[in-house]
């Protein structure tokens, strides 16, 4: 009896506790707790309202290296992040990207914590329309304290690289197992006490 409670404590505790995390930056990327670092040449993400070639909606943050054109110093590095995760356990990221690449030595790197999960280097969406962007999906594994990062950079040493734009950010994460063992472990030893 005790035995069959402690799997249900156990089981409720795995489905209340699950994290869902989503990024939708509809007010700006800065109140949803995102930054990002600026090149010299000022290159950097951007909210751009009314401009969304992802998917149409109000705002999605992009980084257009086409818009500072031929006084763009390349390359350029540079980083768009979010706030720390308070989530620790396996789980997923999701986000919809529109990339566009112009020399094809441009890429976009999508990180969670220290962990790379892919590198887009080839156009994601098509060109300068909404509702366009490209879904994708990576299994993480969560620390608590991780920070998703996308990385937009160039190799080429010309201007005109084109844009990044990512919208719509999720990060699902389940309890890791071993947190889940500790309701388990209290809720027997709980139990024990009451003998």
């Amino acid at each position: 009896m005790r035995t069959g409670l402690i799997a249900l404590v156990v089981a409720a505790a795995a489905g209340s506790a699950q994290a869902v995390v989503t990024y939708g930056f509809e007010a700006g990327f800065a109140a949803d707790g995102w930054s990002s670092t600026v090149a010299p040449s000022g290159l950097q993400f951007l909210d751009s309202f009314g401009s969304n070639y992802v998917n149409g909606s109000a705002n999605a943050p992009i980084a257009d290296s086409d818009a500072i054109g031929s006084t763009l110093s390349v390359p350029f590095d540079i980083a768009f992040t979010s706030p720390a995760q308070a989530a620790a356990g396996p789980g997923t990221l999701s986000y919809e990207i529109n990339f566009q690449s112009f020399s094809g030595l441009d890429a976009v790197d999508v990180l969670y914590g220290n962990t790379l999960l892919f590198t887009h280097n080839t156009d994601t969406g098509s060109l300068f329309s909404a509702a366009t962007g490209v879904a994708f999906s990576h299994a993480i594994n969560a620390q608590a304290g991780d920070k998703v990062t996308f990385r937009y950079y160039s190799t080429d040493t010309s201007a005109w690289e084109w844009y990044a734009q990512v919208d719509n950010v999720t990060i699902d994460v389940i309890p890791a197992p071993a947190s889940l063992a500790l309701v388990g472990l209290g809720g027997l030893v709980a139990g024990r006490r009451r003998r």
